[in-house]
């Protein structure tokens, strides 16, 4: 069982740069399918060409915080020894382009954007400096999503900015009959 201290202490973020010695693209496939509600949005490549043992990269982006060593332990079937490294992603647009090696030297095997499993990629990358869910979040109001999913969804955006989406939701329904 996980040491809940030590869980404390380590860094949680929703944005996750992997890498999985599982050598069968269809075992990542399944342990993200199986995480799809935690898991927002991911892009995989096969890393066949490498000089290294075959591996998978991963950009993974959760719906809520979670720790590295928890996303890694997902990808760990059956107790099995880890084979899953995670750390946190601190520029989005360099580990996309990582992920087919794109602006790396000579010695890493190049690898053709095509071989990325899209899951969701154009949420992967940064759209502008500050993301804008707004319209997002007023037609999820609108459409009667609970507000412990929109929370779960939108995280601390959407609890400071509730009050205004509420009033904001309710005139558009008013408006709009």
């Amino acid at each position: 069982m996980e040491n809940r201290e030590e869980t404390k202490t380590q860094k949680r973020t929703r944005f996750f740069a992997c890498v999985s010695y599982i050598p069968e693209t269809e075992k990542v496939l399944s342990v993200i399918q199986e995480k799809r509600n935690a898991i927002r949005a991911y892009a995989v490549i096969k890393h066949d060409k490498d000089k290294t043992d075959l591996h998978h990269h991963m950009v993974l982006r959760t719906h809520s915080n979670w720790t590295c060593q928890q996303v890694a332990k997902w990808f760990k079937p059956n107790g099995e020894e880890q084979n899953t490294f995670a750390q946190p992603v601190i520029d989005r647009n360099g580990i996309l382009e990582y992920l087919t090696h794109e602006n790396e030297d000579e010695t890493k095997a190049k690898y053709d954007k095509s071989d990325i499993i899209d899951g969701g990629l154009e949420d992967l990358v940064p759209q502008e400096d500050c993301a804008d869910n707004a319209f997002e979040i007023i037609n999820a109001m609108l459409n009667g999503m609970s507000l412990r999913e929109l929370v779960r969804l939108y995280g601390r955006d959407f609890v400071y900015h509730y009050g205004s989406y509420r009033l904001l939701a309710e005139d558009i329904r008013d408006r709009e009959g």
